[in-house]
């Protein structure tokens, strides 16, 4: 039995249809999508913050990773792949505490 992304995130609903790539819109506000979901990295929910100005607006949910990214495509990459970042994350903490 598989796991649906609609099973991961119950409050986004379906999900939509999927993008080139996997990538399913999980989330919209008013209109325009504001979170993304890949069969491959279940769990892990890419999101844009909302803000129209932001430098670095993408950030992911879902796993350990505290950085946030200026392109989706970062953000997308990373999702699928969040070890580097995971590490990234833990030795920026041991530095700075």
């Amino acid at each position: 039995m598989g796991v649906s992304q609609a099973s991961l995130f119950p409050e986004l609903g379906d999900g939509g249809r999927a993008l080139p790539g996997g990538w399913i819109p999980a989330m919209t506000m008013a209109g325009r999508t504001v979170g993304w979901s890949h069969p491959g990295a279940p769990g892990i929910l890419v999101r844009h913050c909302g803000h129209p100005t932001a430098l670095r607006p993408y950030y992911l949910t879902g796993v350990a990773v505290s950085r946030k990214f200026h392109s989706l495509a970062d953000a997308k990459a990373a999702a699928l792949n969040p070890a580097k970042w995971i590490a990234e994350t833990e030795e920026w903490n041991l530095e700075h505490n």
